[in-house]
């Protein structure tokens, strides 16, 4: 395929801040006492450095989850979504362990104060020399509210309008200090101008502070902001004030028409479209062969379709509702009816978007959330420029659930030379800062 005219696209990687599905592997991280290696954790971020991706992305959430037959089990068994470590935690060794390399970490307006997320997501700017970011979720559990001391979630574009009001605020506190507020000035003996450093007084429907900051200004300004706005309330909430958008991958048809609705709503709201990354979401397995590749993921396959009960488990924790009261052998168009969920709606919607005849088992095993780019390092630079082509967008935020040191390496020594070789991404880093640099073409 000839790349003369290609268009560069931007790379991320979402890391599931939790344990590999297969942890009992011979090739897992898993061989050591400690559930979260130090050491893997540095391995993947310099790994991932090295081969230029633009952030990782940290996941998070603060719950054990029960939705499965309203019970812990089935999660602490098969180490689903738990352990986990604090995604901020997670963000400061990571961006402690690399030079170049931004690190958004997901921050939920549900469970957080304002105030809070501006000095964390501040400090830890300041700290790497401007490499940090936010990932800004509303989160969909009730479980997870109920750490925080309080009941149930609100509905969910209540959730999102709420969010709207929160980044304006987190916002309003960075701009509270000007970029030039600290002097140090020897001969006047001052460190901090005071003319520059301001109170917000702010007053909304949702939140109130006074302010300032004590956190000065950030680094960047404005710290990269990523938003996975899928219903209509995310997608306006993203298209406002994201610098990165994760949409679910897939059908290109269906991703194009998810980016042009994003740009169009960036558009009227006054933002230029091209000042925001759309990126999308692809599960990645290279290997040396495409028999070796399928392999692997037919391995994948097999484990669900033999044992749906973990991935069954793990869609009831990403929709907040249970379909583990189901045989997985039930056909989802029956199913359909019986469903309520106040959890994630574009997944509820992808999950009962399927082909007539696809049963529970079989959904939880193709999993249609990623554009699934499997095969050698040359058929998936082919599949992956065929993607961006057809849908005009601006890169990928890459995962592997199964993530090992393994399937790393064939990631950055095998997949990324090859695209590197094809001109598809940046050979270096062209600023230092993580939100220049992804906004950089």
């Amino acid at each position: 395929m000839t790349t003369d005219s290609a268009k560069r696209f931007r790379l991320a990687w979402f890391l599931d801040n939790h344990v590999a599905y297969d942890w009992g592997s011979p090739f897992s991280r898993e061989h050591t006492d400690l559930w979260a290696d130090p050491a893997f954790f540095v391995d993947l971020a310099r790994s991932l450095e090295r081969a230029r991706f633009d952030y990782i992305l940290v996941e998070d959430t603060s719950y054990v989850p029960d939705n499965h037959n309203e019970s812990y089990d089935a999660y602490l068994t098969h180490g689903l979504a738990v352990p986990k470590l604090d995604a901020v935690s997670l963000m400061s060794f990571l961006l402690n362990a690399t030079t170049k390399i931004g690190v958004v970490g997901t921050l939920s307006t549900t469970e957080y104060l304002p105030y809070h997320v501006a000095r964390v997501v501040a400090s830890l700017d300041h700290l790497s020399g401007g490499r940090a970011g936010w990932n800004i979720v509303t989160g969909i559990s009730d479980r997870a509210l109920q750490n925080y001391g309080q009941d149930r979630i609100l509905e969910h574009d209540a959730r999102y309008a709420i969010a709207d009001e929160f980044v304006e605020l987190v916002q309003n506190f960075w701009n509270s200090w000007d970029a030039d507020a600290v002097v140090k000035d020897r001969e006047r003996n001052v460190y901090v101008d005071p003319a520059k450093v301001h109170e917000i007084n702010f007053k909304g429907e949702h939140f109130a502070a006074r302010g300032p900051s004590v956190v000065p200004r950030p680094l960047q300004g404005k710290p990269l902001l990523s938003q996975a706005g899928g219903s209509p309330a995310g997608r306006s909430l993203a298209a406002k004030y994201a610098d990165s958008i994760l949409g679910i991958g897939g059908d290109p048809a269906l991703m194009k028409e998810y980016r042009d609705d994003v740009r169009n709503r960036m558009a009227a709201g006054g933002r230029n479209p091209d000042e925001c990354k759309v990126m999308f979401l692809g599960r990645v397995i290279v290997a040396s062969t495409m028999a070796q590749a399928e392999e692997e993921r037919q391995r994948r396959v097999d484990m669900i379709l033999e044992d749906p009960s973990w991935a069954i488990a793990l869609l009831c924790k990403d929709v907040s509702f249970d379909f583990g009261q189901f045989d997985p052998d039930d056909l989802l168009a029956d199913i359909a009816p019986k469903v309520t969920s106040n959890g994630a709606q574009s997944l509820m919607r992808d999950v009962f978007a399927q082909p007539p005849g696809v049963t529970l088992r079989q959904y939880v095993a193709q999993d249609t959330q990623y554009a699934d780019f499997i095969g050698t390092p040359e058929s998936i630079a082919d599949n992956m420029q065929d993607v961006m082509e057809r849908v005009g967008g601006d890169g990928f935020v890459l995962t592997d659930y199964f993530l090992d040191r393994r399937g790393l390496a064939a990631v950055t020594d095998g997949l990324i030379p090859e695209l590197r070789r094809r001109g598809l991404v940046q050979a270096d880093y062209a600023h230092d800062m993580a939100r220049p640099n992804l906004l950089a073409d």
